[in-house]
């Protein structure tokens, strides 16, 4: 991991945006910063299994994308943002872009922002590259994980992941 990855990540994990998620519960078993951080983390592992395979990935652009995939999360029961669930499910992405320019300007990138955008699909478009792809999954398997809690840890698969 690069010095300018380490900078990026300290940002967005010492961020007010990221702060206001702490304790903000989600998925019924979890919280927002969890699960943020565990979508992170499992991104993180797809990201080294596939290495393995000379599979390009930027490891950068996945990572900071996962971090800030939902920080727009923080304003769901600001009725002024999202004025319906629907809004929220479907336009979070946007303002976890908006928030995520506000914290690390011009080097949050173009592909950073499409992933983040896209990471709600199939309710958005599909995203046009592999970190959205990966994002997406970690993502669904993470609220998946969120929702059974600790009786998730008993399933078979579980363990093998």
């Amino acid at each position: 991991m690069n010095k300018k990855l380490k900078r990026e990540i300290s940002l967005i994990l010492r961020s007010e945006v990221f702060s206001r998620l702490k304790g903000q519960t989600h998925h019924i078993n979890t919280t927002l910063d969890r699960h943020i951080i565990s979508v992170t983390l499992v991104c993180n592992r797809i990201y080294s299994f596939l290495k393995k395979f000379n599979i390009m990935i930027s490891e950068e652009e996945l990572i900071i994308a996962a971090l800030c995939h939902d920080l727009g999360m923080s304003d769901r029961h600001n009725k002024d943002v999202f004025p319906t669930h629907s809004d929220l499910a479907l336009k979070h992405g946007e303002r976890s872009v908006y928030y995520a320019r506000g914290i690390l300007g011009e080097d949050f990138t173009p592909k950073e922002e499409e992933i983040v955008k896209q990471h709600m699909f199939p309710m958005l478009l599909p995203p046009r590259c592999i970190e959205g792809w990966i994002l997406i999954t970690a993502d669904k398997y993470c609220t998946v994980k969120d929702f059974f809690g600790s009786a998730f840890c008993c399933l078979p698969f579980h363990k093998k992941f």
